[in-house]
């Protein structure tokens, strides 16, 4: 079985049948409960992440990590394996303040691919990342990740398209300029200690209490972004 890797460079062309196991890392987790999913371990020295994503797409998919939780000023990992020859993509690129403009290719390219596929409907990939990269206090297109919760984004082709290639630079593939669909529905954000783990399992003490809230008779309107409180009296 052969399994492809690339050390350098963001270009990877599938040599035969890879096998990416997000169950291999010593983190797992599903962004959106159920088909987005990443595996990731952070070396000892916490200086470098290596992250693995299982995209429910064969289009193109994105990864990122945003100080607020949404797109403007993220720090994304965009990729795609293409449909003809198997070759996989992945390009480090950023988004500015102005949501128009989307995501824009970062001047240093600091992303390192590791391993690709597509299989199964599924677009994976395995990469590497500082921590802290070099050039975040320098060109501010790089997002470092902190101690404590980061807030991860991920986004994915609604009709399994790659990007469509406007300027391909034959000497930097990663480099080339692109188009890519809209995700519409297909994207979303989740608080993740990617430095130390989701284990968040707590020991409760003995004589702890649960109390279920819940709300009766409420219906849930069309509107994209709704605001309702209420209010309880918990017992003592």
């Amino acid at each position: 079985m052969a399994y492809a890797y690339l050390l350098s460079l963001s270009l990877l062309l599938i040599l035969g049948s890879a096998q990416i196991d997000l169950e291999d890392y010593d983190f797992n987790i599903c962004l959106d409960y159920d088909s987005y999913c990443i595996g990731w371990t952070v070396d000892s020295t916490k200086t470098n992440i290596t992250i693995a994503v299982s995209a429910p797409t064969t289009g193109w998919a994105a990864f990122g990590i945003s100080p607020s939780g949404s797109m403007p000023l993220s720090d994304i990992a965009l990729f795609w394996v293409d449909e003809i020859d198997g070759t996989v993509f992945l390009q480090d690129r950023y988004t500015t303040s102005t949501r128009s403009e989307g995501p824009l290719l970062d001047i240093n390219q600091n992303l390192i691919l590791i391993a690709g596929e597509q299989i199964n409907g599924k677009t994976n990939i395995v990469f590497q990342r500082s921590i802290r990269p070099c050039d975040t206090d320098t060109t501010g297109q790089d997002y470092p990740i902190v101690t404590g919760t980061s807030r991860v984004l991920y986004a994915y082709s609604t009709d399994d398209s790659d990007p469509s290639m406007d300027q391909y630079n034959a000497i930097n593939p990663e480099l080339s300029e692109i188009s890519v669909s809209y995700h519409g529905q297909n994207r979303g954000a989740r608080s993740v200690n990617l430095l130390d783990g989701t284990d968040l399992n707590v020991d409760l003490e003995g004589d702890t209490q649960t109390v279920e809230l819940t709300v009766d008779g409420y219906t849930i309107p069309s509107a994209k972004t709704t605001y309702y409180d209420t209010y309880y009296t918990l017992p003592v």
